[in-house]
């Protein structure tokens, strides 16, 4: 009894820590889905380096968390952007922002810094770049399939790759702007808050009934460490920031600080949250990729950490 309590509770705190963040990505999203112009869609979202490169570099600097990142790369993904696009900025907006570098600057170095800042933007370009060639999305919205943001003002033609033309509406007034917007806000929050719940709830399992003193016990050192390193942190949320006082208390209590990488990056960047929901658009082949990818990557920057550091 005492630990269904301490689960609802643990339950409670992630929610409170985690949906702000995602009500500001899907506030953000719905922007996106409302009023992004298609021809920005077309210019920096299409298969190719140079969308994963532009993806990349506003993930960087746009600030969200790994749970609040997922709506803005649903609404992009309904704009037609490319799969390689939608994987690197799910691989780098999570792990860098302003706030984050400077945490890590100030809490862990500059090594630490510059190795999160070139692990991100390596990572984004590479598993974007194989993402792109090895994945497709579900046969009901592949490449090329018709956007989902078309609305009443719209017609809809088949007449380019994307299966709509727009068609220059009546200047609406704000009471339809307003409308358009919540439309696309409650659709965006109906297709993920339930993925959401239960990403929050099997962490908050984990949370309770995996007692920290066990990690040290068990991490040990080399390979094993960056593994199992990255096996708690990849499972568990950890909001965008927290992860760097964590990862000085690793290194306080003598973790490498090529495992305390690897679980910087492994914390931060990926979550069961973002997992789930993450599958709801990009269908569960293309999120377990891009989970495997996530923990390749989260243990090999970790060694290569430890070689150089």
């Amino acid at each position: 009894m005492e630990k269904a309590i301490q689960i609802l509770l643990q339950f409670g705190r992630l929610s409170f820590e985690i949906i702000p963040y995602f009500l500001v990505g899907t506030m953000a999203g719905a922007l996106l889905k409302s009023w992004l112009p298609f021809s920005i869609v077309e210019r920096y979202l299409r298969p190719g380096v140079k969308s994963i490169v532009a993806v990349s570099l506003f993930g960087g600097v746009v600030p969200v968390c790994s749970c609040s990142m997922v709506p803005l790369a649903q609404t992009m993904k309904e704009k037609g952007a490319a799969l390689g696009a939608i994987v690197a900025f799910l691989i780098v907006a999570p792990v860098l922002s302003p706030v984050t570098v400077f945490l890590t600057w100030g809490w862990l170095g500059p090594g630490f810094t510059v190795a999160r800042i070139v692990a991100a933007f390596a990572g984004a370009l590479v598993v974007g770049t194989v993402m792109q060639r090895v994945g497709v999305y579900p046969a009901a919205n592949g490449p090329g399939a018709a956007p989902t943001d078309c609305t009443e003002t719209d017609s809809c033609k088949e007449t380019d790759a994307c299966g709509c033309e727009k068609v220059p509406a009546p200047e609406a007034d704000l009471k339809s702007a307003v409308r358009l917007y919540w439309s696309n806000m409650v659709m965006i929050l109906g297709d993920l808050w339930g993925y959401l719940l239960i990403g929050i709830a099997v962490s908050a399992v984990l949370s309770v009934l995996v007692p920290p003193e066990l990690i040290p016990s068990l991490v040990g050192t080399g390979v094993r460490a960056h593994l199992v390193a990255a096996v708690v942190g990849v499972p568990i949320y950890v909001c965008s920031g927290e992860e760097v006082p964590i990862a000085k208390a690793l290194l306080d209590i003598n973790l490498t600080p090529g495992a305390t990488f690897t679980f910087l990056l492994s914390s931060t960047g990926i979550c069961l949250p973002t997992i789930l929901m993450a599958s709801k658009f990009l269908g569960r082949k293309n999120a377990a990729l891009y989970a495997l990818f996530w923990f390749i990557l989260a243990v090999g920057a970790g060694l290569l950490f430890s070689a150089v550091a």
